[in-house]
């Protein structure tokens, strides 16, 4: 029996939230293959966390912000 079988087998035998699981896990393999997808995901990500820190470094993050907007690791 091949991979591909073995893990149709698995994934038949699964309950419904584990497969949904797998499904999820199939999408982001297949969108880290597209390099422009892939690179949109991490500044999201990346967004996500500037924009989770505690306000108490509000500035310092803005001006983090700010430098990554700048030197282009991230674009607005």
């Amino acid at each position: 029996m091949s991979v591909r079988e073995l893990t149709i087998l698995k994934i038949q035998n699964m309950p419904e939230i584990l497969v949904k699981e797998v499904n999820d896990f199939i999408d982001f393999i297949f969108l880290k293959q597209e390099r422009e997808l892939w690179e949109s995901w991490i500044t999201f990500t990346e967004s996500l966390k500037l924009s989770e820190l505690d306000m108490s470094d509000y500035l310092t993050n803005l001006q983090r912000y700010e430098e990554k907007l700048i030197s282009g690791e991230i674009k607005w």
